[in-house]
C-alpha cells in the first residue's frame, strides 16, 4: 500500500463523528451539599461512593430530558457525556446543567430543604423516513476531573504508558530495527 492511501485513510477517519457529547460542571465551592434526596421525580445519578458512574436512561424522542445528579462534592469538576448508539438515529442537543435553589419550583417538583443540580439534552429524531420508536437508549456517564482529566480515563493512560515503556525497554534489549534489516539483508544474499 503507498503512503498516499495510508494518509487519505487517515484524513477520512477525522471525518467521522462519535454518538457522544460531552460538557464539564463545576461545582462551586459555596454550593450547599444537600442533606438528604427525598422527592425524587426525575430520574438521577449518584455518585455516592464512587467518583464515576454511568447509567443508561430510555429518554422519549422530540424533548428535553433532565437527569439530577445526587451526591456530589462541592468544589469540583465533573465531566458529563451523553453516549447513544447508532442503530438509533437520533441527535443530542442543548446539553447543559441548571442549579435550581431550595424551595424553588422546576418542572413541577419543589425541594424545600436542598439545592438541585440537573444535567439536560435535547433528543430529537434525525432520520427519514422517522422511527418507529418512542423512546431511545441513552448512556449518561459523570466522571470526577482531576489534574483535568476525567477519572475513568486513568485505567487508559496508565496501560498506554506501561505498554510504551515495555516496548522501548524490549526494543533497547534486542534493537528490532538491526534484526530487521540483518534479516532483509540476508534474503537479498
Amino acid at each position: 500500500m503507498k503512503v498516499y492511501h495510508l494518509l487519505y485513510l487517515l484524513a477520512q477517519f477525522v471525518c467521522v463523528y462519535a454518538n457522544t457529547e460531552s460538557f464539564v460542571i463545576r461545582i462551586p465551592h459555596d454550593y450547599p451539599l444537600p442533606v438528604s434526596y427525598e422527592n425524587n421525580q426525575h430520574p438521577t445519578i449518584s455518585l455516592l461512593g464512587t467518583n464515576h458512574k454511568t447509567q443508561t436512561y430510555n429518554v422519549p424522542l422530540d424533548s428535553t430530558y433532565y437527569i439530577e445528579l445526587q451526591d456530589f462534592q462541592a468544589n469540583e469538576d465533573y465531566h458529563v457525556r451523553v453516549c447513544w448508539t447508532a442503530i438509533n438515529p437520533v441527535s443530542v442537543t442543548n446539553l447543559g446543567h441548571v442549579i435550581v435553589p431550595h424551595s424553588t419550583s422546576f418542572q413541577g417538583s419543589v425541594d424545600y430543604d436542598n439545592s438541585r443540580i440537573f444535567v439536560h439534552f435535547d433528543v430529537l429524531q434525525n432520520s427519514y423516513p422517522s422511527m418507529d420508536v418512542v423512546s431511545v437508549p441513552v448512556n449518561v456517564s459523570v466522571s470526577n476531573l482531576k489534574l483535568g482529566i476525567p477519572v475513568d480515563l486513568y485505567s487508559t493512560i496508565i496501560y498506554i504508558i506501561v505498554t510504551m515503556s515495555a516496548v522501548y525497554f524490549v526494543n533497547k534489549k534486542y534493537n528490532f530495527y538491526r534484526l530487521l534489516k540483518s534479516t532483509r539483508s540476508q534474503k537479498s544474499l
